[in-house]
């Protein structure tokens, strides 16, 4: 069993009643799920937009976004 420093995962695990499966399960790389992807691409839309209208000489707090729309 690989220990870090003195205590083992088992007996750190333990100290914060995470069972070992849990332990590693949250080590894998999740994918993220939709909702987050969706949110990330309608944040990125408005940051891209808010950049072209500034460019522009727009004001930024007359623009609508097209994102929200």
């Amino acid at each position: 069993m690989p220990l870090q420093g003195r205590l083992s995962i088992e007996h750190m695990c333990q100290l914060v009643a995470v069972s070992r499966r849990g332990f590693y399960r949250s080590l894998r790389q999740r994918e993220p799920a939709e909702e987050e992807t969706e949110v990330r691409s309608l944040i990125q839309q408005i940051a891209l937009e808010l950049v072209v209208a500034t460019a522009i000489g727009g004001s930024p707090q007359n623009y609508t976004f097209e994102a929200c729309r």
